[in-house]
């Protein structure tokens, strides 16, 4: 996810002569989905889930917030953990459960959004 934050980082460093606020754009964090959709939205007037059917940006922000919690809470689920994701399985004080089907699906999914990023900008500087 860090690969798809610095991408997403670039792509906006490259494209931010068209944002509403170009400083702004050059300063873009993609480590958390929620508000890098917020930002682009308001900085290129597009927003970044539409790049994705519905249940992939679910996807999306569940393993995002995963990635949050074993980064920064030693993958133990939180309280804000299941209200951000209303994953029912999840018990707060548990470790997280990870799967490889569920990094391939991911994977899929950030080149997928990535791709959209990629198009979406290279549009707003036409």
């Amino acid at each position: 996810m860090s690969a798809f934050d610095g991408y997403g980082k670039e792509v906006c460093r490259v494209c931010a002569s068209s944002a509403t606020d170009p400083a702004k754009a050059e300063r873009m964090s993609f480590q958390n989905l929620y508000a890098a959709r917020k930002s682009i939205t308001s900085l290129f007037g597009f927003n970044l889930a539409d790049g994705l059917a519905s249940d992939d940006w679910g996807i999306a922000l569940g393993c995002f917030q995963k990635r949050h919690l074993v980064a920064h809470k030693m993958g133990v689920v939180d309280q804000d953990y299941i209200e951000r994701t209303g994953d029912n399985l999840a018990i707060v004080g548990h470790k997280i459960g990870i799967n490889e089907d569920e990094v391939r699906e991911l994977v899929r999914i950030v080149g997928q959004l990535g791709e959209y990023l990629s198009a979406k900008c290279q549009e707003q500087g036409e």
